[in-house]
Formats: C-alpha cells, structure tokens, sequence
C-alpha cells in the first residue's frame, strides 16, 4: 500500500540499499512508533512518516567513519553535504577558501574511504544520502544557513547563474543575511518562469 512504498522508497534512498543502516533505521522507526506491528504481525508505517531525523547510533557510525579520515576532510564533507549529493570542486573550493589543490587532497581521502566517489571531471558524489544527512544533522542552523549563502555567491561567481537557477533558488532561500531575501524571491520567480517555459506547470506552481 501507500504507506509500504513510502517507507521502502525512504529506506532506499536513504540507504541505498545498505543492510546495516537499513536495519538500524527500521529499529529506530519502530522504536519511536513511526513503524508499528498490528495484531496479525504486519508492520506498518506511520502515514506522516519522516526521515530527515536520523537515529544517533546511525549518526555516529557516519561521523566515525568520516573523522577518521582527518579534520580537513570532515569540513570539506560538511560543506559539500550543504551544496547537494552530489558537488563541483570549483563550487566547494571558493565556499572554503578558493584553494582547489589543497581541496582536491582532501577529496582524494575521503574517495577511498567511501564517503564520496567520483562521478566526472570535477565533479563528486556522496556514495549514501545517509553520509550526507549525518553531516548537515551535525551543522547549527546559523553555520548551515551561511554555507547556504557561501553557495549560492559561489554559483554567481562562477557565472552559473542562468544554468543553475533553481539550486540559486533554493539555497538563497536557505541563507541569512542582508540581501538573502531580496536574492530568494529574484530566484525562485526565474525558477518559475524556466518551469512554465519547459511546460511543467506544476514546478512552476511549485517555485511561485
């Protein structure tokens, strides 16, 4: 049923169909009552079942995982995490300081130790939303929200501004400060606008 595909659509993307962490998050689930057991022994999902909370022991499987491979490495991970799934080195470089040869070190860490792969020229990847997720759980709101803001001037600066619309849009809308607003609802219309011209009405009611 509905409840079924949500609850195995979130554990595969949040997964991606890891057994230990699809286990652990089943565990979580039912202990918090979001995942319960009816009387003829069917478990079922609580319709507003959400997974942006994460069970700490799953956290901290991650956050081991990622400070083993040195402090440098975490900050850029966490960075990267804000940016999306998957991140462009040039974008990463100028959130954390322009130095794309120290990041790259960096980078080069974590591929091995499989918190990221790489999936282009330049470009990377989270091999698990999971990894991902533990990170942004580990950020302030005020430090996310100024990462979101590094983003999107980031993106500007590199001259993407047309090509990457929507993601100005959405982390503009994520972002503090002066200006944050005013740059949210600039994005988020053209967002609309690019929708409506690539006939999907219902993105642009979306971004409107």
């Amino acid at each position: 049923d509905d409840s079924t595909r949500h609850l195995l659509a979130g554990l595969r993307e949040e997964t991606n169909g890891n057994p230990f962490f699809a286990l652990e998050i089943l565990r979580y689930l039912a202990s918090t009552g979001e995942l319960l057991q009816t009387a003829s022994g069917r478990w079922e999902a609580s319709k507003d079942l959400d997974f942006a909370e994460l069970p700490d022991s799953i956290r901290e499987v991650v956050t081991e995982r990622v400070n083993r491979v040195g402090h440098e490495v975490a900050v850029a991970l966490t960075a990267a995490a804000v940016i999306g799934l998957e991140f462009d080195l040039a974008v990463l470089a100028l959130v954390e300081g322009g130095d794309e040869d120290r990041l790259l070190d960096a980078l080069e860490l974590a591929e091995p130790a499989g918190l990221i792969t790489s999936i282009g020229s330049d470009r990377f990847g989270f091999t698990h939303a999971l990894i991902a997720n533990s990170l942004l759980q580990g950020l302030s709101p005020v430090r996310r929200a100024t990462l979101h803001r590094g983003i999107a001037e980031a993106y500007e600066g590199l001259g993407r501004a047309d090509t990457n619309v929507g993601e100005l849009a959405g982390h503009w809308l994520a972002a503090r400060g002066a200006g944050a607003a005013a740059k949210a609802l600039e994005y988020t219309e053209r967002a609309g606008d690019l929708a409506l011209d690539s006939l999907a009405p219902r993105d642009a009611l979306r971004w409107y």
